[in-house]
């Protein structure tokens, strides 16, 4: 659970760094949660969209609601990947820039392997963070 409290705390960090698993189990847990979201809310759309009776339609209608405050929590989460990546970059010793590849063509992919490159332990984005928490940093 740190890994998630971690992620959406530093949204707005683009300095320091991030480790492999902080990156991508915080990528994990988001994605499982957005798909059980939509598995719940689909199912309820389909349950919920062939009656016309008036507590089904303020269902439906709630339903809606929670589609807008998912979309919210979408760009939020788009805002905490960028920061989370930059950081992630920072640790395999390559500079944030790298992440407008991410608006090129086929350019995820070099991203995502980029973000798989193991930490760098000299840097100058700072001292890795397993050796940066024994020191107190």
């Amino acid at each position: 659970m740190n890994y998630l409290l971690d992620g959406w705390k530093s949204m707005f960090q683009y300095s320091g760094r991030a480790t492999l698993s902080q990156y991508w189990m915080f990528q994990f847990i988001n994605v499982s949660l957005a798909f059980l979201y939509f598995i719940l809310t689909f199912g309820g759309e389909i349950a919920f969209s062939h009656s016309h009776e008036t507590p089904m339609l303020i269902a439906v209608s709630a339903m809606r609601l929670l589609d807008y405050a998912f979309f919210v929590l979408i760009g939020l989460y788009l805002l905490a990947t960028i920061s989370l990546t930059v950081r992630r970059l920072h640790d395999a010793g390559l500079t944030g820039w790298w992440i407008v590849l991410g608006l090129i063509p086929f350019g995820n992919l070099l991203l995502l392997f980029l973000c798989t490159l193991d930490s760098d332990p000299n840097n100058k984005w700072g001292a890795p963070l397993h050796l940066a928490t024994e020191k107190g940093l």
